[in-house]
């Protein structure tokens, strides 16, 4: 059974990530100050996972629709790759 945005957003955070890390498909991640940030993939949409290096625990997982997000994955693999 398909997840819909409407349905995800209504979840708390615990079960989006669960969600998410259980059917989701990470596609890049990139590194934003003290957090690893995950970019998944989860029936029709896009998820980013925050996850907090010094307190060792996700802190914001949210539905991305602003393509000028996804434009930061591509730059940090741009600049992976360069060194």
């Amino acid at each position: 059974m398909k997840t819909n945005k409407s349905n995800f957003q209504k979840l708390p955070e615990g079960e989006k990530a669960s969600l998410v890390l259980d059917k989701g498909k990470q596609i890049s991640r990139r590194k934003v100050s003290n957090y690893f940030v995950s970019l998944y993939t989860l029936d029709e949409f896009m998820v980013e996972i925050w996850y907090h290096s010094r307190s060792n625990k996700i802190e914001k997982v949210e539905i991305v629709e602003d393509h000028s997000i996804i434009d930061k994955y591509i730059d940090e693999e741009v600049n992976r790759k360069k060194s």
